[in-house]
């Protein structure tokens, strides 16, 4: 996700979550091909109308990362939505939400627009979501991994648990229905079970789609991991690869200097001593 800062209405440093232009273009089946078309992307951002009419779910569009500021147009940029804001039926269709028509353009145009009452809504039915520790289809996809890593341990199919997490996480975003088609287009493409390089990429691939709005820090400790999906630096990078670790904020070396190291932001981007165990090699 990309975080985006308006001008004229962002006073208090309030912040709209864009999508990202690389995550756009995967769910709409632009960069790995229309059989990689995932309805999920359209569940989980929002994209607004020129009024406030209800804007069907269609695409996802996505800001590019470092790249120039898009002129008078971010409001065009998907907005992060589903339970977070509203949601929609693909038929164009509103379902209920806690007994009130969805109205998610409504209360994102209102608060675009200058309207507080809008931005309270929002922040409102925001704070009454569950939380989720993790999801059935995160648990799932680290059982897949197991099995492909550790076969003679693990010996249930990693393919089974792939497609089972697959399927939760089209159930967990309402659209059921949808799995299997794109279970079977998916496997021709090259971020599929049958299609991709390797079954890690096409795990790694399910974390980067169905966790963007809740696992964000997971699905990128994984990228770090796995090197998938191939994620592209933004177009004002300092450095050709992305960090490694995270910088410990300053509160943290005011009030804990004695037992935290001193990085660099050099070091953040090249394996040494204070990148993680597990990312050493």
């Amino acid at each position: 996700m990309v975080n985006y800062q308006g001008s004229s209405l962002n006073t208090n440093g309030w912040r709209l979550y864009k999508a990202a232009q690389y995550y756009a273009n995967s769910v709409n089946g632009t960069l790995y091909g229309t059989s990689a078309r995932d309805y999920r992307g359209s569940q989980m951002f929002r994209r607004l109308s020129t009024s406030p009419a209800q804007q069907n779910a269609t695409t996802v569009v996505g800001l590019k990362q470092g790249a120039p500021k898009l002129s008078g147009s971010e409001w065009q940029v998907s907005f992060i939505g589903w339970k977070f804001i509203g949601e929609q039926n693909f038929d164009g269709t509103v379902s209920p939400q806690t007994n009130n028509p969805d109205d998610s353009n409504l209360l994102a145009y209102g608060m675009l627009s200058g309207d507080t009452s809008a931005g309270a809504e929002i922040a409102t039915r925001g704070s009454a979501m569950d939380g989720y520790l993790a999801l059935g289809s995160e648990n799932k996809l680290l059982l897949a991994e197991a099995a492909v890593l550790y076969p003679t341990i693990f010996t249930f199919s990693a393919q089974a648990q792939y497609e089972a997490a697959v399927t939760d996480s089209f159930t967990f975003y309402e659209i059921p229905e949808r799995a299997n088609a794109y279970l079977l287009a998916l496997n021709t493409t090259a971020v599929g079970w049958t299609g991709a390089p390797n079954k890690i990429a096409a795990i790694q691939y399910q974390r980067f789609a169905s966790l963007a709005n809740l696992r964000q820090v997971e699905t990128y400790i994984n990228f770090l991991k796995t090197g998938y999906p191939n994620i592209p630096v933004a177009d004002n990078a300092i450095y050709p690869n992305k960090p490694y670790r995270l910088i410990y904020p300053s509160s943290e070396y005011t009030g804990n200097s004695n037992n935290v190291p001193n990085v660099s932001q050099a070091q953040v981007f090249t394996k040494n001593q204070y990148t993680p165990f597990w990312n050493q090699n």
